[in-house]
Parts: C-alpha cells; sequence; structure tokens
C-alpha cells in the first residue's frame, strides 16, 4: 500500500499557556514564548528597545520605581523617581530636581574657593554626597568678583571628594581667593530611600512597620519598604510623596528649582493622587485630601471642602486609580470606592472588595474606562460594576508559584495602547528585581509572557509611540523601537504546544515544513517529537529560514511533536501567515 503524504495546517491559538497551568499537549496555545506577540492573529516578534540618549545627565542615579508622563506647553515630560532621586526629563533634557531637605547645614567660615578667569567655586565641606547631587546654598556673599545672587541658588555639584565638592555658576571670577562668609548654609537634597524590602525582628527596627507609622513596638517585626514614589497633576504643576511616609512636595513645570514642600499640606504620606481639582494624600489608613482648587488649604472646615477620614477596619493604603469617575482606593486585601459628591459629606468611602487587594503600589493600570492590576493570587478587572478574575489567564499558576514574593513590592505595569496591552513585570525565582514580564491583550483576552528586566514603566500613558522604561543598569529606554534589543539581538522564540500528528493511530513522519512569512532577515525553526505525551523528545537539527525559503526539509517521527520558531540575530524581523507542515504515514507501532 502506498504511503500517504499530505500538508496539514500548523493552528495555534493566540496566547502562552505555560506549565503548571497545562501540560505541553493539553492545551492549544504556545507553550514557551519570549518577546513575541499576536496582532490580528498572527504571531509576530515584538519591537525592539534602544536607550534614551539623553543631554544634561546621561544616566539615573538610584533605581527607577516610577514614571509619571504628562505634557505642558508644548513639551513632552517625564518625572522620573529612584530610591536615591528624582528627576525630570523634558523631551530629552534629563535634570536632577531632587527635593531638598528644610533644615540646612552651616559650613565654616569662608569655604568658598574661586579662581581668576573660572567660573568654578569649590566649596570646603566634609560630605558624604554623590556625584550630581542637587543642593541649595544661602547666605553667601558675594567672593572673587561672583555675585551672592549666582551662589545663592540651587546648584548640581560635581567633582565631589570626602573634603569639598565644585559647583558652576555663569559669571567668572575677576580674582583668586576664598570667601563666603561666616553663615553659608548648605540645604541637601532628602536622604535616600530602600531600595528593597527588609524585615527586621525587635524593638525600634525601623520606620516603616505595622501599627501606626514611625511608632517603634517591642520585639515586632518593622517592615522598610523600597521607596516608591506617586504623582499627579495638579494644574500645570505636578503633586509627588516619596511614598515612604515622607513629606508632600509641588514641582512647577519650566523651572530649573526642586519641587517644594507642598504649603498647609500632611506632613507625613504615602501615597498622592489628584481627583475633582483636589489633591488626596493615603497615609496609614487614613485620607485626607485639599479643598477643590486650591492645594494648599487642607483643613476642614464649613467654609472650605478639605477633607480628612479613617477608614476604620481597612490596612494601609497601598495606591489609587480611577475608573469612570470613581477612585478605587487598595490595600493589600481589600478595595475601597472613594468619590467625590459634594456638601454636606464632600467624599464618600465605601468597601467593594475583600477577597483580595493589590500586590504592589504600580501593579494597576486604567485602560478604555477599566482598571487592570495584580492581585496576591490572581489578576483582576473592574469596569464600574464589580470586580471579577481577568479571563482566560494561561500563566496564573506559573507566575504565582513562582514569585518572588519578597521583592513583589517592585512590581509595575503599563498600557501598551498601540497593541491594546496590559503589561505586568514581575520577579520571579530568586531574582530581586523583575525579570519577566506578562501582557494581557483586552480587545482579545489572552496572555503572553516572556523576560526581560525593567524596573519601572511609563504612566498614566505612553506620550508617544515608543513607551519608556527603565533597566537595573541606570538607563532610560524606548520600547517599540527598532527590532534589536539595544543593540543586541532580541533571542524572541514560540514553542507551540505537542499536537498529535494526524488521529494517532500511527507514527507520523513529519518530512518538510512550508514557512509563509512577512520576514527580514533569517528565522530558525527546530522541531521535537515524541512517541508518547510523557515520553522523551527527540529534537531536530537547526533549520534556517530566509526570506525567500519555499519549503524546510525534516526527517522526524513520532505520534505528537511541537516546533520552536526563534530567531538570535540581529536586525531580524517577521510575522508569521498561514504555515504548513507535510507530513507522511508510518507504522502503527
Amino acid at each position: 500500500m502506498a504511503e500517504k503524504f499530505r500538508n496539514a495546517k500548523i493552528q495555534i491559538q493566540p496566547g502562552t499557556n505555560r506549565t503548571p497551568d497545562s501540560t505541553d499537549s493539553d492545551t492549544l496555545y504556545y507553550v514557551d514564548t519570549n518577546r513575541v506577540r499576536h496582532e490580528d492573529g498572527r504571531l509576530k516578534k515584538i519591537g525592539g528597545c534602544e536607550k534614551l540618549l539623553t543631554t544634561g545627565e546621561t544616566s539615573i542615579v538610584g533605581t527607577a520605581r516610577t514614571i509619571f508622563s504628562y505634557f505642558y506647553n508644548g513639551k513632552n515630560r517625564w518625572i522620573i523617581g529612584t530610591h536615591k532621586r528624582l528627576y525630570s526629563l523634558e523631551e530629552r533634557e534629563l535634570t536632577n530636581i531632587t527635593p531638598l531637605k528644610t533644615t540646612p547645614e552651616t559650613l565654616g567660615s569662608d569655604p568658598l574657593s574661586v579662581t581668576l578667569g573660572s567660573a568654578t567655586i569649590t566649596i570646603t565641606d566634609t560630605n558624604s554626597f554623590e556625584e550630581g547631587d542637587r543642593i541649595k546654598i544661602d547666605g553667601a556673599t558675594t567672593t572673587g568678583g561672583i555675585p551672592d545672587t549666582e551662589i545663592n541658588a540651587e546648584h548640581i555639584i560635581h567633582d565631589v571628594t570626602a573634603s569639598d565638592y565644585k559647583i558652576t555658576v555663569t559669571t567668572t571670577a575677576t580674582s583668586t581667593t576664598t570667601g563666603g562668609g561666616a553663615a553659608v548654609d548648605v540645604y541637601e537634597q532628602i536622604d535616600a530611600g530602600a531600595q528593597n524590602f527588609s524585615d527586621i525582628i525587635g524593638y525600634g527596627g525601623g520606620i516603616y512597620g505595622s501599627g501606626a507609622y514611625g511608632v517603634s513596638q517591642a520585639f515586632s517585626t518593622v517592615y522598610t519598604l523600597p521607596r516608591i514614589w506617586s504623582m499627579g497633576r495638579f494644574g500645570n504643576d505636578v503633586i509627588t510623596t516619596p511614598g515612604d511616609g515622607g513629606k508632600i512636595y509641588i514641582y512647577q513645570s519650566d523651572t530649573d528649582t526642586a519641587p517644594t514642600v507642598l504649603t498647609n499640606a500632611p506632613t507625613e504620606s504615602d501615597y498622592v493622587f489628584i481627583d475633582q481639582n483636589a489633591v488626596i494624600s493615603l497615609y496609614g489608613n487614613s485620607i485626607k485630601t485639599s479643598t477643590r482648587g486650591d492645594a494648599t488649604e487642607w483643613t476642614p472646615s464649613p467654609t472650605t471642602l478639605a477633607f480628612q477620614d479613617e477608614i476604620e477596619g481597612a490596612e494601609d493604603f497601598v495606591c489609587a486609580t480611577n475608573v469612570r469617575g470613581t477612585n478605587l482606593l487598595f490595600t493589600s486585601n481589600q478595595i475601597y470606592t472613594f468619590k467625590y459628591v459634594g456638601l454636606p459629606n464632600i467624599w464618600i468611602t465605601s468597601k467593594l472588595d475583600v477577597l483580595d487587594g493589590i500586590i504592589a503600589r504600580n501593579a494597576v493600570v486604567s485602560a478604555s474606562g477599566v482598571a487592570f492590576w495584580m492581585g496576591n493570587n490572581n489578576f483582576y478587572v473592574y469596569d464600574g460594576g464589580i470586580v471579577s478574575a481577568i479571563p482566560n489567564n494561561t500563566l496564573s499558576d506559573y507566575i504565582f508559584k513562582n514569585i518572588n514574593r519578597t521583592s513583589a513590592r517592585k512590581i509595575h505595569s503599563f498600557v501598551n495602547r498601540e497593541y491594546n496591552e496590559v503589561w505586568w513585570f514581575i520577579p520571579l525565582g530568586t531574582n530581586t528585581e523583575c525579570n519577566y514580564y506578562v501582557k494581557y491583550n483586552y480587545i482579545y483576552s489572552f496572555w503572553e509572557d516572556g523576560f526581560w528586566s525593567r524596573t519601572s514603566s511609563e504612566t498614566p500613558l505612553h506620550l508617544t509611540t515608543t513607551p519608556l522604561l527603565t533597566g537595573n543598569d541606570t538607563y532610560i529606554y524606548k520600547h517599540e523601537s527598532g527590532v534589536n534589543d539595544d543593540g543586541s539581538a532580541m533571542n524572541e522564540y514560540a514553542i507551540t504546544n505537542y499536537a498529535q500528528i494526524g488521529n494517532g493511530d500511527n507514527v507520523m513522519n513529519v518530512t518538510g515544513f512550508i514557512p509563509d512569512a512577512t520576514q527580514e532577515g533569517n528565522r530558525k525553526l527546530q522541531i521535537y517529537t515524541k512517541m508518547r505525551q510523557q515520553g522523551d523528545a527527540v529534537i531536530s537539527e537547526e533549520k534556517t529560514i530566509t526570506p525567500t525559503t519555499e519549503k524546510v526539509d525534516f526527517r522526524a517521527s513520532g505520534r505528537f511533536r511541537a516546533y520552536k520558531i526563534y530567531s538570535d540575530e540581529l536586525d531580524t524581523n517577521w510575522k508569521i501567515g498561514q504555515e504548513y507542515e507535510m507530513l507522511k504515514t508510518g507504522g502503527r507501532f
């Protein structure tokens, strides 16, 4: 009897379904992916990334946790918060705008040294500064012809040693001399926050802890959480707080000065946001708001709309988001609604869900009037009705069984509008920073994942077609830019499920593969075959698919097969059409 030959469509549903969510054969999805997506139902390589080439500062100091985007005065702008500093990014100009302490250090007499013809001033000061720190000088007198008005200002320091540092002004000195007087005050930038989570058992082991903030408890566990800034736009200004019980600051765009403490605002805050033209501060289980239209009026009275409340039974508030005019307030295990209603109640708080809360401050985003967030045990969605789990999650078990819970507070998310995707970056295994991503297509409801080390992502919306994210290497990256990973190969791949070949009665011979793709550069292909689902796989040799390859020849046999489609070369780009496998019927053993 003649052997039967036929061509069969390779059909895989969009999405990724890793073990242990499913076995490799009991799924219709890909079982392993990296840096790919589906567009119009077809698998394609994801966009690349490249460093954002900035002027002024060329990289960031500290680990970035927040990127806040806004458009003002005809320019794209971002505020980037790290555990050490706060930065302003205006188009490509990166500037350290870390807020300053409100109490200065007074230096010794005549601490300023200048040199004839130079605009550089050396300041004698035993210090622990870092290169590029921001300071403010006050009380200095004119020195060597450099006016006191230029000296008594904010500066970015350079050439830092343990005993001195330098600033640069506009006017050059008319003599070589020392001076400044006996009342030179230096305001340092606020202290760095924590980079990582830590807990200490014992009395007075830390600041950020259980119970009232800043109250030490004997033989209790005290937690220090990573610094994660929160921000909101109030008119043309940006309101921000470091997120670890610090002050609230206001930053005036188009200025060269650091944000200043917001007048009359609460002196302790964990999170701020803006709604109804009011500044809202969350701290512990308390909510405080300014009056509408005035960020400096915080005292409740019959003549203001300022508001204060402590929510009985609430855990510490973590963050908030707005959905169709209603704010969702998150704790680690609860969700509340918070809505402006006017006098006499002003704002009303109601409990929405007590089954789960949120896993991290930046683990929630809103898109198309819907909130998406990651809880402690699932992913959730809210569109104004009830909280429900995001459907069709084919990666839930894999994520929650492998997540590094100690570093989970660093999880962050963003909306990729161009592809209708919500992304979360998550630390897996022993990784202390986010090394893995999962993304959900909220139009077609499928999940995909891969690996990319990123510490923060642009919110509330990316201003361009190239969303900004930060790496743990101090650089800012433009994503969906080009086809390479900042000059390296993307190493993208997708592995299909182990599909039964034919009806399973016979061993099948896979004799070839017929590619169909729009393609630049080369793809590569391997076939894995098995006789039984739990048997060992036989892996073929690597095959190269060029843009003009018509057929790839194979010699592979089995009852189940999977394909790995991948590339490890520079400058490749591809999107798959309808590809086929060439089959020949074998024996019945």
